[in-house]
């Protein structure tokens, strides 16, 4: 086993010979010291790989099929033992000083291109922190966000393929006819041309449409990206395909009015049911747009989402007896838009009764989840235990249905923790020194996993879910620990996400605002264990969580002393926390200092500071990663935006916005 601090993270590309000429130079050194001596001895060890099997009799120099079905015939050796003996040395040959490369930050070009394109905001500091305009004393209306410069790149030429295919592609000219005869450009030609060329890329775009709507995304997993992205591109295209079908049957109401005037396009309206089917799914569509609107998607988005996926219905099966009735060929793109559908939702089932449906001596049973709400705040947390064991990945999110809460409607929320039947167990028991805690865990078979959520109330689904576990624990001493979970049918579906990998970074940042902690606290327990096992290239933790009052602690506090039980804890992590409306509690809190590790601040954090301390203290490539409010996602990303020029820092977010 390689030791943690021989590991050297390699988090990002340099532009340098350095590589190059360390190479070459293990190469040379390697022929020279290895490679005369594995072909001189290597006919002597036959009998050793064969582990004392009786060599058969065969002929060595044959061509027979037969001789190269068994041991090492046809195999070269040579080549095979001088890679995996080269690899081997220049794994084992790095140290924690030499780390310091993979600090250093790549070439200008690609500097330039990352503060300025990859992780700048499309306006100024301003990215995932909405728009709000004040409309009265009590109202807010919700404008949306911006996307990032590189995101903006993206939709805009993405828009101008369909605006120049669908404007500028068009026969001006005139164009040639069926029979090979030069057809002159008129009125009525070029607007046909353009309400079939919009139709056509409308029914084109509903595939990329549904693809960044379904969760089970496999192009997502293969590219790796967040949730956040694919929801920003799924709003834009769904304008796309609104903006294009509304032209397409704007295009057919000229020529026919130019044909037979408004009484014409009436009376082609009552008499055919290719229009008609055509017309329900634009009412449809066009009610999907104006409640997508922002303001009006804030306003209620549990009604927009019922709302939502209804007129969707309305709107697929429109569209697809429209292309039916005439037998048009952009048939296709409907049956796949349909297929990605229908293939999602049976996904969605499948993890849903593998997960929380278990059917044993003829009964079936299902998960039920525990609600308990959280001292200090608006917020609860939420513990399902699945009926089958499974791994837990941090930065993973997943799917809870509650029907008595929000009837057949899910909502996503990050997985804070996950643990096994026998590690609750082990909790419950007195402090072991760590090597029998360690035994204790390995001899254990795990049989069962509980996940954990902390959701914070706002309205809709999470204010019932926290009203309902209030009244359950309406007169019990929170003070004396006398908690009643509100118990109920709980169901779980995923896990998605997870892409985030910091296993190959010296030097990792977790920046956390309220119930944000959820997502970083797996990270770090996953890569203290890395670094206690050698398998992670981390050298330094650092989690900035930045919470209203010193109470919000309790949400985690168990989780966070099993990682401060952990071996090595003081010499890689520290845990700042950032408390914006101290009280005297604050001042004497416990978790001040606690096992050296935790340290409590009053007011509100500064990122560029500490983003500044981190690049000076920095052990190979850094990665910051924050999950929390717009404003504190904002402030993040400006501060490692400034020092992606001195060291080489990877930035990541995680957020739902709808």
């Amino acid at each position: 086993m390689i030791r943690n601090k021989q590991i050297v993270s390699t988090g990002a590309m340099k532009n340098s010979n350095l590589p190059l000429i360390l190479s070459f130079g293990l190469i040379s050194q390697f022929l020279t010291s290895v490679g005369a001596k594995e072909l001189n001895n290597l006919e002597g060890r036959a009998e050793g790989l064969f582990k004392g099997e009786e060599i058969p009799d065969v002929n060595w120099m044959s061509n027979d099929i037969v001789n190269f079905t068994w041991g090492l015939t046809g195999v070269d050796n040579f080549e095979n033992l001088m890679f995996s003996r080269l690899a081997i040395t220049v794994s084992s040959s790095y140290t924690a000083s030499s780390s310091h490369f993979y600090s250093l930050p790549p070439g200008k070009k690609f500097v330039w291109i990352r503060r300025h394109l990859i992780l700048a905001p499309l306006h100024k500091l301003r990215h995932n922190n909405p728009w709000m305009v004040n409309c009265g004393s009590k109202i807010r209306l919700h404008l949306g966000t911006l996307p990032s410069r590189i995101h903006f790149i993206y939709l805009f030429l993405y828009i101008l393929s369909n605006v120049l295919y669908c404007t500028l592609a068009l026969p001006w000219n005139g164009s040639i006819g069926p029979e090979g005869k030069f057809r002159a450009p008129t009125k009525a030609s070029l607007v046909a041309e353009f309400r079939g060329r919009t139709g056509v890329m409308a029914t084109v775009n509903m595939i990329p449409l549904f693809v960044c709507m379904v969760r089970n995304n496999w192009i997502g997993d293969a590219v790796q990206v967040n949730f956040d992205t694919w929801n920003l591109f799924h709003r834009w295209i769904g304008r796309i395909v609104a903006l294009e079908s509304f032209a397409h049957m704007g295009a057919w109401t000229v020529n026919k009015i130019d044909q037979s005037g408004w009484s014409g396009v009436g009376e082609a309206y009552k008499i055919s049911p290719f229009l008609q089917v055509g017309l329900m799914a634009e009412i449809a569509l066009a009610l999907i747009a104006v409640a997508s609107a922002s303001p009006l998607r804030h306003a209620n988005y549990e009604f927009f989402l019922s709302l939502h996926q209804i007129l969707v219905i309305f709107f697929m099966v429109g569209v697809y007896w429209h292309l039916v009735i005439d037998q048009l060929p952009q048939i296709t793109y409907a049956n796949i838009t349909i297929a990605i559908w229908v293939l999602d939702r049976v996904m969605r089932i499948f993890w849903i009764l593998r997960w929380n449906v278990k059917m044993k001596g003829g009964k079936v049973s299902c998960n039920v989840a525990e609600v308990i709400p959280l001292k200090g705040a608006n917020a609860v947390r939420v513990s399902v235990e699945l009926v089958r064991p499974w791994d837990f990945k941090p930065g993973q999110h997943a799917y809870i249905y509650i029907p008595r809460i929000g009837w057949w409607q899910s909502h996503p929320f990050s997985i804070a923790w996950a643990s096994t039947e026998q590690e609750l167990h082990r909790l419950s028991m007195p402090p072991l020194p760590v090597y029998h805690r360690e035994l204790v865990t390995t001899q254990a078979p795990k049989t069962k996993t509980t996940m954990h959520f902390v959701i914070a109330k706002h309205s809709g689904f999470t204010k019932k879910l926290y009203d309902a576990a209030a009244r359950a624990n309406n007169g019990n001493d929170d003070e004396k620990g006398e908690v009643a979970p509100l118990q109920v049918v709980g169901m779980f579906e995923g896990p998605y996400g997870g892409h985030h990998s910091f296993d190959s970074y010296g030097t990792t940042i977790f920046v956390a605002g309220g119930v944000g902690i959820t997502h970083g606290i797996g990270y770090v327990k996953h890569l203290l264990h890395g670094y206690n096992k050698g398998t992670a290239a981390t050298q330094r933790i650092k989690l900035v969580w930045v919470v209203r009052s010193v109470d919000n602690i309790e949400w985690v506090a168990d989780w966070l002393e099993e990682i401060l039980q952990m071996p090595n804890v003081r010499q890689v992590v520290e845990v700042d926390v950032y408390i914006t409306q101290p009280n005297e509690a604050a001042h004497t809190s416990s978790w001040s200092g606690r096992g050296g590790v935790v340290k409590l601040y009053t007011g509100r954090p500064d990122f560029d500071i500490i983003v500044e301390k981190a690049v000076k203290r920095q052990v190979g490539a850094m990665a910051v990663n924050v999950c929390g409010g717009g404003a504190v996602s904002d402030s993040v990303r400006a501060a490692a935006r400034k020092y992606v020029d001195v060291s080489s820092i990877d930035f990541s977010e995680e957020s739902f916005s709808w």
